[in-house]
C-alpha cells in the first residue's frame, strides 16, 4: 500500500506542478500529456478514498 501512496503523491506532484506552469503560461509538451495526468490523477484518488474507507481519518 504505501507504493500505491508513494504514487499518488508523485501523480499529485505532477499535477500541481502542471497546474503552476499553466499558470505562467508553460505547459508539458504535448496536447494529451495534461490531460492524461489530469484523468490518472481523478482515477487514482477514486482508488485511495474507496481503498482506504476503513480508517477513520479517510471518513473526516
Amino acid at each position: 500500500m504505501k507504493l500505491s501512496l508513494l504514487l499518488y503523491f508523485i501523480i499529485s506532484l505532477l499535477f500541481v506542478i502542471s497546474f503552476l506552469l499553466n499558470c505562467y503560461g508553460y505547459q508539458f509538451a504535448g496536447y494529451w500529456t495534461e490531460k492524461i495526468i489530469a484523468w490518472i490523477w481523478l482515477i487514482h484518488t477514486v482508488f485511495i478514498v474507496i481503498y482506504h474507507w476503513q480508517h477513520k481519518l479517510t471518513k473526516i
